[in-house]
């Protein structure tokens, strides 16, 4: 079954957010590891929060969104992207552009959805004139550092987190 890609309208939003209401199995999403730093209940708690916010306040101040959706022909979605345009990159003084979320309902993964989300925003930064995409991925979610090393992302920073505590006094 053929997909096509195509950037969303207002009618696809209630389908998106349908689906990010309805994602029970966060680990798929978060691959949280037991090592981290962080609570990991803490984390999945925060990130279903942040699933179930409106559209419009998931945009930082000075970017843009665009939402682009995977389609089948029956005309169900079966995936989405969201890619950010932001002012500047703090590396290179260049326009920014960030995959910001990327899904691919699990029915159809492994079909080439991901890679045709890809592609489009590709096409979209390309069309801007940025010059760097760039996306953020838990450092334990290896099938996604697959993905999207295998599209042509290498890592470029590397973030490390330690707890911290208050000295007892």
């Amino acid at each position: 079954m053929p997909i096509r890609i195509r950037r969303a309208s207002p009618a696809d939003e209630a389908a998106i957010d349908q689906w990010q209401r309805s994602m029970q199995n966060l680990d798929d999403y978060l691959h949280v590891p037991e090592s981290s730093m962080r609570d990991p209940e803490a984390v999945k708690r925060r990130f279903a929060e942040w699933l179930r916010l409106p559209r419009e306040r998931k945009i930082p101040t000075g970017w843009e969104r665009i939402d682009l959706v995977a389609v089948e022909d029956s005309g169900a979605i079966c995936g989405y992207a969201a890619i950010m345009f932001g002012p500047t990159d703090q590396l290179t003084g260049l326009p920014e552009a960030s995959i910001s979320e990327l899904h691919v309902w699990p029915e159809y993964r492994e079909r080439g959805v991901a890679k045709g989300l890809l592609d489009m925003a590709e096409a979209y930064a390309v069309q801007r004139g940025v010059p760097y995409l760039s996306i953020t991925v838990p450092a334990a979610n290896v099938g996604a550092m697959k993905l999207f090393q295998t599209a042509g992302f290498r890592p470029e920073t590397t973030r490390l987190t330690k707890r911290v505590t208050r000295p007892e006094q």
